[in-house]
């Protein structure tokens, strides 16, 4: 790649603006390298999409890389604690999308040269972490791990409403509406899954059942970056947390079938994933209904539809899933 001046500005610019987004937060050492490889990888993303197959531009991106830092991605088994938070993936990702996409209305050359500059702009980082005793195989890995999956959530989102739209829109069994219902039912009760899990295999884990924000804010998102109208209005009129939890059950029931053949199909075994994957669907299908010139709904009433239905599945796991109660008190938790 020949370097220009333009390019070093440009690079230096990427390099502030990542260090501003971390500059408010306590994150240091690893952690804080480990939050800079999620945007990162989410820069890679949305370079990889500006070709017609964006997987293949993902796979020929990282041989370059190995090719450059002459060195292969660490090859052992990773834990289950040293994979990315998915709704945390997603929320980083984000960023470095947003900002590859402001970076490249500013790019003077072909695509093909902006994924060059793309790639050498990810070397320079592993190569500078090296000096923190941080191995460039192992940094590769975590990389490699961040963009697969951040591409995995991205296309399988796009590709689960297309398969809601074919299964039940088009046969008339749903509306528009239950459509977003059903998803954000299903992440809901698919990142409920998660916290009850982790409170299950470890006593000490310090989540609460109650804790939803996370792919709340997938969804919400989502939807706002697909042109639905940002605002407060989401939780309007939605009851009180101390009310008895009331799950769209039927609509979570007939999309939960689908939901396990796409994912097993697509290997997304973790329920975080499948949950943002989920809340990430949802949200787009939520800016079909209620953006745009004449949308189906208006929008203050779709956005707190599909919040209500989210937060009141991630309540209600125990009234669609009741033995889970049951496996949780035998580990002497407290509800």
């Amino acid at each position: 790649m020949h370097i220009t001046q333009d390019k070093t500005d440009i690079a230096a610019f990427i390099h502030a603006h990542i260090t501003r987004l971390f500059a408010h937060e306590d994150s240091a050492g690893p952690q804080k390298i480990m939050d800079v490889i999620e945007v990162l990888a989410g820069f890679f993303v949305e370079s990889c999409f500006l070709f017609e197959k964006p997987d293949l531009s993902l796979s020929s991106g990282f041989r370059k890389l190995e090719k450059m830092l002459r060195s292969k991605p660490y090859r052992g088994v990773l834990p289950e604690w040293a994979l990315p938070d998915a709704s945390k993936l997603d929320a980083r990702s984000e960023q470095g999308r947003a900002l590859a996409r402001f970076v490249l209305d500013e790019w003077k050359e072909c695509e093909f040269s902006y994924m060059e500059f793309v790639v050498w702009l990810i070397q320079n980082h592993i190569c500078a972490w090296e000096g923190e005793d941080i191995p460039r195989e192992e940094t590769l890995r975590f990389f490699v791990e961040a963009a697969t999956r951040c591409m995995a959530y991205e296309i399988a989102a796009q590709e689960l409403c297309d398969l809601v739209i074919e299964k039940r829109i088009g046969t008339g069994q749903w509306s528009l509406a239950d459509s977003v219902c059903g998803l954000s039912g299903f992440a809901g009760y698919c990142y409920a899954r998660n916290i009850r899990d982790q409170q299950i295999e470890d006593k000490n884990f310090a989540g609460t059942f109650f804790e939803s924000e996370s792919i709340v804010n997938v969804m919400t998102q989502e939807a706002a970056r697909m042109g639905v109208p940002a605002g407060s209005d989401w939780r309007l009129g939605m009851v009180a947390n101390d009310s008895p939890a009331d799950p769209p059950i039927e609509l979570i029931e007939s999309i939960e079938p689908i939901c396990l053949e796409f994912f097993n199909v697509l290997s997304l075994e973790r329920p975080s994933e499948r949950a943002v994957v989920c809340a990430k669907a949802a949200g787009r299908m939520l800016a079909v209904v209620a953006s745009g010139d004449t949308p189906d709904m208006p929008h203050a009433i779709a956005k707190p539809l599909a919040m209500a239905a989210l937060i009141e599945s991630y309540r209600g796991l125990e009234a669609l899933q009741p033995y889970l109660k049951e496996a949780y008190l035998s580990q002497d938790n407290p509800v």
